[in-house]
């Protein structure tokens, strides 16, 4: 896999702006490791999961332990043109706050979640389904919303997209849609992706597992990301016919309302370990993803940048 060391950008979303540390080239294919500015990066931490809010002014990163553990959210602010240190996210940060796998809603008033934190299967609290079963998970999603600079205290969402098994992975379309994987349903571990449309009321009353092609019933599907327009749909799967152990693939939505068959992003992108947590930013050009040796290493795992033209280049 070639490398050209560090992407760092003054803006991921002003190009004018200019990039003092490289720049992605719409044509580039060469995946490097990412972060907003060179002193962010720690190469004895564990990355999981970032997200950009929407005006590109904050960087969130979420952070694991070596056995890939919620350690909690941390997060850079942009000011006059420089990268803040990190900080910990005071409600994704401490005993009893852990959580990671940020999503911020395209307006910038919704920070989503996942966090194992008390309320979760491990403490069977919850709230009783109709036949008085604790509708709870070991991982649920969690969401805050924006109170002038900071975010409010986070709280659960209810059944049914939360369950007894574990959820993770939100994101959400610019129409609310909200996609996520989930164990439900599965005895083997393994996850299937879902989606939930809101009423007017901005509920998640019905959920839908995504069929054939993109969930199978042999694989592991999980980690997705939906384009704002939910034109596209990146996410990881250990199916056949992979180059590592889980592998990125794009499936488009075709004119039926349905989905392509999911194209594997290539060698670009997957090496022979995981390639998980995608996300692009909000101006397109960046498709961000975690790559991480093994499930179980002591290795520290690092979020990586490619032009997000990779995605387009799949398209069938």
């Amino acid at each position: 896999m070639k490398r050209c060391g560090v992407i760092a950008f003054a803006s991921v979303f002003a190009v004018a702006a200019g990039c003092s540390h490289g720049q992605v080239k719409s044509d580039e294919r060469t995946v490097s490791v990412f972060s907003p500015a060179p002193e962010l990066l720690d190469p004895t931490r564990f990355d999981q999961y970032s997200a950009f809010a929407p005006d590109g002014r904050e960087y969130y990163l979420s952070v694991a332990d070596a056995d890939w553990n919620y350690r909690g959210i941390l997060r850079s602010v942009r000011r006059n043109g420089l990268w803040s240190s990190f900080e910990p996210l005071p409600i994704v940060w401490g005993p009893g706050k852990d959580g990671g796998e940020p999503f911020i809603s395209r307006d910038g008033r919704h920070l989503y979640f996942v966090s194992a934190r008390a309320g979760g299967r491990s403490d069977e609290t919850g709230m009783a389904g109709s036949a008085g079963i604790v509708q709870s998970g070991e991982t649920d999603i969690y969401v805050a919303d924006r109170l002038g600079a900071e975010w409010g205290e986070p709280r659960r969402l209810p059944p049914p997209l939360n369950s007894r098994s574990s959820e993770w992975h939100p994101t959400l379309a610019d129409d609310g849609t909200i996609y996520f994987a989930s164990e439900r349903g599965r005895h083997d571990g393994k996850a299937d992706i879902y989606c939930a449309r809101p009423t007017a009321t901005g509920d998640y009353t019905h959920i839908e597992r995504l069929g054939a092609p993109v969930n199978l019933d042999i694989s592991n599907d999980s980690d997705p990301f939906i384009a704002a327009d939910g034109s596209y749909l990146v996410f990881h799967s250990d199916r056949p016919g992979g180059f590592g152990e889980h592998d990125l693939y794009v499936a488009f939505r075709s004119t039926d309302g349905g989905w392509s068959e999911p194209e594997n992003l290539g060698p670009e992108v997957n090496s022979t370990g995981w390639e998980m947590g995608p996300s692009v930013t909000r101006d397109g050009r960046l498709l961000l993803f975690t790559r991480r040796a093994a499930i179980k290493t002591d290795q520290p795992s690092r979020v990586y940048a490619v032009s997000a033209t990779v995605i387009e280049r799949a398209r069938p």
